[in-house]
């Protein structure tokens, strides 16, 4: 059970006497520590281990304790959540908290194999040089780290104990942590890592004994990206809160709740008795002390499995006891030249805004003009296109909320206009037996074979997705017909590209380039290059076509490097999007197996998140006047991102 206060019920006077007492001899106090590793186990009493910090770590010529990063105590509860999530802004002591912990969980757990990924090599190779190796190498028992036949390389370290650590990135693609066997996974920056490179990395806990310990960290983007989608939707959304002293106001450290109210003033005399954060009770403002604090959870039923930890800068004594610091925080949060996005991504921790819609319901009105939705006049209509036929499936898994639900899509190839069209669409529920969802989806199937034995039978080879496929051969389905297809993060800058087969895996599967395949769709949609049956609220129609508007997408400069941009397409929180994969899924079959893609200039299409417009705006203001700004902001170079 996890203990969230900074004390415990238990007395370490004795064991904390015996292991200081030979702390500045190296033999004598790794003696120490090694008995007591011995004793401390997931099935003690022992809740916290904070205290054994300063005897184990030193940082930059100091013993490590968290004075200073008092919200960062729960990451060394012996017993630990399956899922523990960090958001939290910049400089607040997170990259040197996750080295410490999977130090101390390699001393701890002897052949404990950890996988700890960053989006680039750049940032892992930093994380890997600056903190594990600075951290292990100045440690008072660096011999418990380190020592004949342990491996000690940027992107592998190994020790005494038998525990491995093992770095990697992924940003786009998971390649490089398959075959990897990990007990424990650590994602760093998570939020920069596409969607689809996670679930890779968590298979790689799929033989674990332990199962699957999984540890995120990172700074929000927008309320769509995945650590933020995560932290509200699925994990124990705990914040730090802070009581008053003075009117006893439990100040919770939450933009929806006081964060805002308890930011203070700057001042000289800013010190740890007199901490620039302040009560956020308009009738009080009484100095507030960040060590008086714990988390709430405001999903406490989520805590023992899914601990979701929000940490700001203002709220550490690191930032709010320090006056320069302080003064530098205020002087962001107040400077007009700040885009509004940093000051609360980087500063506050939090996201903001929801990222750029990919095409909107004006978009789908111009292209929704043929047939309507009926399965007999989508039949009767394929005539046209000479067998150059398409069934699109994205299969639902239920999501967090059961939003994501199997759809079908039936798309061709008109051979008059080059016209790609959608001239059916299908939603089945979700209150059904999954032998009863395989049988829909043969029936229709099964239709379309006995007119056109050649159309494609383009699906989302997911988990559930294969698990179905299987079944829906097992009926007799041809084999030939099936195109598997993934969707992955990178294919070498193509759109779709068979995956290099694998020993013992005898399927072929494409994969597929999420981001590049969503925006060349968008772009096909926008252009006219796509036709769609007619949005009308009967027969599901309108709901279909509007899982297009769902899709938001967000850019952001990568953290730590000289790379480009970073494009993330992600569903809206609690929306669905099944049915504009299943269309994408078929039409890309259809355009790769036919080599008839549509003329699009897809470097043409830029996303311009309001994070970037605010910055940009901003800049505009501090030189120009607003008509200026308002005739540039409506010129057509505006308008296309040039």
């Amino acid at each position: 059970m996890l203990d969230d206060s900074l004390s415990t019920p238990f007395d370490f006077s004795a064991l904390q006497k015996r292991i200081a007492k030979p702390a500045s001899q190296g033999d004598p106090l790794a003696r120490e520590i090694t008995r007591l590793i011995q004793q401390i186990s997931p099935s003690t009493a022992v809740p916290n281990l904070t205290f054994i910090l300063p005897f184990i770590f030193q940082y930059q010529g100091a013993p490590v304790a968290l004075d200073d990063y008092p919200c960062m105590e729960p990451l060394y509860n012996v017993r630990r959540p399956s899922r523990t999530l960090l958001l939290c802004s910049r400089q607040v002591g997170k990259s040197l908290n996750e080295a410490m912990t999977t130090i101390l969980e390699s001393l701890w757990t002897p052949y404990l194999n950890t996988l700890f990924v960053s989006p680039f090599f750049e940032s892992v190779r930093r994380i890997s040089t600056d903190y594990f190796a600075s951290l292990i190498a100045e440690s008072p028992v660096s011999n418990l780290m380190t020592g004949r036949g342990c491996i000690s390389q940027v992107l592998e370290r190994s020790f005494p104990s038998g525990s491995r650590i093992r770095f990697t990135y992924a940003h786009r693609n998971a390649d490089r942590a398959r075959g990897v066997h990990a007990h424990s996974l650590k994602r760093d920056e998570v939020q920069l890592m596409h969607e689809e490179v996670l679930p890779v990395l968590t298979a790689t806990m799929s033989s674990s004994k332990w199962g699957n310990y999984i540890f995120d960290a990172g700074t929000p983007l927008t309320n769509a990206n995945n650590a933020s989608i995560d932290f509200k939707e699925r994990s124990s959304r705990s914040h730090w809160m802070i009581p008053c002293r003075s009117c006893r106001k439990e100040n919770i450290a939450a933009l929806e709740h006081d964060l805002l109210g308890m930011i203070g003033k700057r001042s000289p005399h800013i010190s740890r008795d007199n901490p620039g954060i302040k009560c956020a009770n308009s009738l009080c403002g009484y100095k507030l002390f960040p060590w008086d604090g714990r988390y709430v959870h405001l999903r406490p039923e989520k805590r023992d499995e899914f601990l979701g930890l929000h940490v700001s800068q203002p709220i550490l004594p690191l930032h709010c006891c320090d006056p320069k610091k302080w003064s530098d925080l205020i002087n962001e949060l107040e400077n007009p030249m700040t885009p509004e996005y940093m000051k609360y991504n980087e500063f506050l921790g939090v996201p903001w805004d929801d990222g750029v819609s990919l095409i909107t319901e004006a978009d789908i009105d111009r292209v929704a003009v043929l047939n309507r939705n009926y399965l007999t006049v989508a039949l009767n209509r394929l005539a046209n296109y000479n067998g150059q036929v398409a069934i699109g499936i994205d299969w639902g898994g239920g999501g967090i909320n059961r939003e994501s639900r199997t759809k079908l899509a039936i798309t061709a190839l008109n051979n008059l206009d080059g016209m790609t069209e959608v001239v059916f669409g299908m939603d089945l529920q979700l209150a059904m037996p999954e032998a009863v969802e395989v049988e829909h989806v043969w029936t229709l199937v099964r239709q379309v074979l006995s007119r056109y034995p050649h159309a494609l039978i383009a699906h989302d080879d997911n988990t559930f997705g294969s698990a179905k496929m299987a079944m829906l051969l097992q009926k007799g389905l041809p084999a030939t017909n099936v195109w598997n297809m993934s969707y992955v993060g990178e294919t070498a800058k193509e759109i779709i590209k068979m995956r290099p087969q694998v020993a013992g895996f005898h399927k072929s599967v494409w994969s597929i380039d999420k981001a590049r395949a969503l925006k060349y769709m968008s772009m096909a949609i926008k252009g006219g290059k796509i036709k769609f049956f007619r949005r009308e609220k009967a027969l599901n129609a309108e709901a279909l076509l509007l899982d297009f508007t769902h899709l938001v997408a967000e850019e952001k400069q990568a953290v730590a490097t000289n790379r480009a941009d970073v494009l993330l397409i992600h569903r809206m929180v609690g929306q669905s999007d099944d049915f504009a994969h299943a269309c994408t899924f078929s039409a890309i079959a259809l355009w790769h197996k036919y080599k008839a893609w549509p003329d699009i200039d897809v470097n043409s299409f830029q996303i311009t998140t309001p994070q970037d417009l605010a910055s940009y705006v901003k800049t505009l203001h501090a030189t120009l006047d607003s008509e200026t700004i308002e005739a540039l902001i409506r010129s057509p170079d505006f308008s296309q991102g040039t």
